[in-house]
This record gives structure tokens, C-alpha cells and sequence, in this order.
């Protein structure tokens, strides 16, 4: 792994973040984040970390820990943090999703610039239950920085972060379950979870699902990295296993590790972070 991040209490009132590879490194915040989000770089240490903290934003190196700026925030009324972010392929965008006061996604997206100043572009969803945003990788030509895929119950959506608006859309069927989490891994292709379905979505077609297979419990959790270094998916389920799936290989997910006692109530995973 390039560097492990964790929070560690530091004293009532403030945290320490703590990153690991050759040393320890920390960067003292005044609370817990409530959402983090890392940007790409060409070699390992580079880029940024994005800590959401109340009602802005604080930007980290990466490679150093050192603070290089602060975002501030035009959230919605009745929010107060940030439910989820995530940086555009080329770091120039950060795509945020304000808490809801019942502590799940806004029905709202909104993207800053790194390096503006100015108000966010802002995109509302008519459609309730937002579960998860991710940037699109960027295409061959240098301006390109990719879409903003969302997923709404049994909708997907993709959005163009210069404007805001609905780009595409796509709709499961209505006898499936929605979306839980979703993680781009193309320009143009995404893997979705829903209920037991773990899915390739080619949003080059109309129709969205390209291929699906079915674990035995619920996904809850995934992983991927960009097709163009792996093939393969990582997911944790209802149970608090642990999964993966060779596009390329397998037609049927491969079980890596579960609990060696299941609970009465199982856990299951919460995230799943493979070094990629």
C-alpha cells in the first residue's frame, strides 16, 4: 500500500490523522472528518487529501501532510457535514454530497473547483435515495476529466461536473432492489452493487447492464481498481466476508476469507479499501 490513513484521538475535541508508509506523518484536525476523499497523482505520495470538516474543506498533500488549502462550503439548509466526496480524474474537481440531518445522502451534488474560489455548480436530484458518487476515469484528450456517475434507488445517473446537468440516465428493473454502492473503472464502465448482484455497468449502451453475477448474500461493500491495471473486483457482504470477481476469468465470485464464527447478528462490511 502507498500510505495507510487513520484517525487517532489526539485530545477532547481535536483528532490527529495519521499516515503511514516509510514513517509516520499526522495532521492535527479539530474533530473527526466526516468524509475523506484522495486525489490521484503520477508517482506514489502525490496528490491530495480532502478532509471534510463542518462546513469546509481542508486540503492536504499528501506527500508531506501539509495543508495547501481550504474549501469553503455553500451547504443546504438543515446540513451541517458532508456525506461523501470524490476528486475528478485530474484533480481539478471535487464532487461533494452534503449530510442529510437523518445522517444519510442529500438528495444534492455539488462541485467546487480546487483552485476557485467561487460559488459550487449544483445539481438536485428529484429522485431520493442518492447511495453513492464516482468520478468517471478521464478520456484520451487532456480536457477530458470524466463525468460524475451517481447511483438513486434504481437509477444511475451521469453528470456533467462543468454544468450540472443530467447527461444520461439508466433504471434497473423495477422487480430488483437499488443501488448500494457503486465505483467507476473506465471512461466509460462502472461496477455496481444491488441486493446480490454484482454488475458491470457499459454506459455506452442504453440498456446499462453489460454482465451480472449473484454472490450469496447481500454485497454491501466493494472495490475496483482501473480496468487498465486489474480485472478484478473486491466486495465484503452482509455476512462480513470478504469476495473477489475476475471479469476476465471466474464466472462466479471467489470467496477470500470469512469470520470464523458468524454472530448471531452478523456484521457486515462497511468498506472495502484494496491497494491498487
Amino acid at each position: 500500500a502507498e500510505a495507510v490513513f487513520r484517525v487517532a484521538p489526539r485530545s477532547e475535541g481535536s483528532s490527529r490523522l495519521l499516515a503511514g508508509r516509510d514513517r509516520a506523518r499526522s495532521v492535527t484536525v479539530p474533530a473527526p472528518p466526516s468524509a475523506l476523499a484522495f486525489s490521484s497523482g503520477h508517482e506514489a505520495g502525490e496528490g491530495l487529501l480532502a478532509l471534510a470538516l463542518g462546513r469546509e474543506i481542508k486540503l492536504i498533500r499528501r506527500d508531506d501532510m501539509k495543508g495547501c488549502g481550504v474549501i469553503p462550503l455553500s451547504l443546504p439548509k438543515g446540513c451541517r457535514d458532508v456525506r461523501s466526496m470524490a476528486f475528478s480524474s485530474d484533480s481539478s474537481t471535487l464532487a461533494v454530497v452534503p449530510m442529510a440531518e437523518s445522517g444519510g445522502f442529500a438528495s444534492e451534488i455539488q462541485f467546487y473547483g480546487i483552485e476557485e474560489k467561487a460559488k459550487p455548480i449544483v445539481t438536485k436530484l428529484s429522485t431520493a435515495g442518492l447511495s453513492g458518487i464516482d468520478f468517471l476515469h478521464a478520456g484520451k484528450a487532456v480536457s477530458d476529466m470524466g463525468d460524475l456517475v451517481a447511483s438513486c434507488s434504481r437509477e444511475l445517473f451521469q453528470l456533467s461536473p462543468s454544468t450540472g446537468g443530467i447527461v444520461a440516465s439508466w433504471k434497473r428493473n423495477s422487480e430488483l432492489g437499488g443501488f448500494r454502492q457503486i465505483r467507476a473503472v473506465s471512461a466509460h464502465e462502472v461496477i455496481a452493487l444491488a441486493d446480490k448482484n454484482v454488475e458491470i455497468w457499459d454506459l455506452r449502451t442504453s440498456q446499462g447492464v453489460a454482465r451480472s453475477v449473484t454472490a450469496t448474500e447481500t454485497a454491501t461493500a466493494l472495490d475496483a481498481a482501473s480496468y487498465r491495471s486489474s480485472s478484478v473486483t473486491f466486495f465484503g457482504d452482509a455476512l462480513g466476508s470478504l469476495h473477489c470477481m475476475d471479469w476476465r476469468g471466474t464466472s462466479e465470485p471467489e470467496l477470500l476469507w470469512r469470520p470464523s464464527k458468524v454472530q448471531e447478528t452478523p456484521d457486515h462490511v462497511r468498506a472495502v479499501m484494496v491497494a491498487h
